[in-house]
């Protein structure tokens, strides 16, 4: 079965742990630091609606978030 996850954005630090704060309810929050900044992704619960998800994401500062299926 294929995987899907949102993919939040790479952030500065304190954006980051802003994003992380404000979407950790959602799901499971992945974070890699890199030289860019750090990245972070998104692992729905099984079941929820990812779309909804993203969209909540958008509206909670991960304006660049999309879903990565695999």
């Amino acid at each position: 079965s294929e995987e899907e996850y949102i993919l939040l954005g790479t952030f500065s630090r304190a954006d980051a742990a802003r994003i992380v704060t404000q979407t950790q309810p959602l799901g499971r929050i992945v974070r890699e630091e890199s030289g860019q900044g750090v990245s972070l992704s998104l692992f729905a619960p099984a079941g929820a609606d990812i779309d909804a998800l993203l969209e909540q994401s958008w509206e909670l500062g991960a304006r660049d978030a999309f879903v990565v299926r695999q």
